[in-house]
């Protein structure tokens, strides 16, 4: 089988949710081309969902040194770094996912989320902010949240 069927093929069980065959697919793959981005791509987020995230940090790792400008790659990368608590390199690849693009809503909010994790709640509640503003729906729900609560508390206040 050539690559390019083999790329069809996991990608075909990707939709049916075979992530595990995908990835023995995608290994096929590698074994031929061992520097083959859609291949690496698409081994990471079976990775990914399979949970075995220390391997798709280290696909999306190569997949970056070939396409270092993929906002969606650092994204990933940090999503998978959150996964096992690596939040300093999460922090890092969520910001190179912003400077390559501004308007990145999730990556605000996954930030923000981390921020939140680690006590950092000035840089949290920016990071959701922007979300917010970018149009990120579960960032505008938690700063309405947020500015219940802010009414509920300056209330008491005055109450008191």
């Amino acid at each position: 089988m050539d690559i390019k069927s083999l790329i069809a093929k996991g990608e075909r069980q990707i939709k049916a949710k075979q992530h595990t065959l995908a990835i023995q697919t995608f290994n096929k793959i590698l074994e031929e081309d061992p520097q083959n981005l859609h291949a690496l791509i698409y081994r990471s987020g079976c990775y990914m969902q399979t949970e075995q995230y220390e391997k798709c940090i280290q696909d999306i790792s190569k997949a970056l040194e070939q396409d270092a400008t993929n906002k969606k790659l650092y994204y990933n990368r940090g999503s998978a770094y959150v996964q096992i608590e690596e939040y300093e390199k999460a922090i890092q690849d969520f910001s190179m996912a912003v400077k390559f693009d501004p308007e990145y809503d999730n990556a605000y909010y996954n930030r923000g989320s981390v921020h939140m994790k680690r006590d950092d709640y000035e840089k949290a509640v920016k990071d959701f902010l922007k979300a917010a503003q970018l149009g990120n729906e579960e960032a505008q729900i938690l700063v309405k949240n947020f500015e219940e609560r802010g009414r509920e508390i300056r209330n008491q206040d005055n109450n008191n």
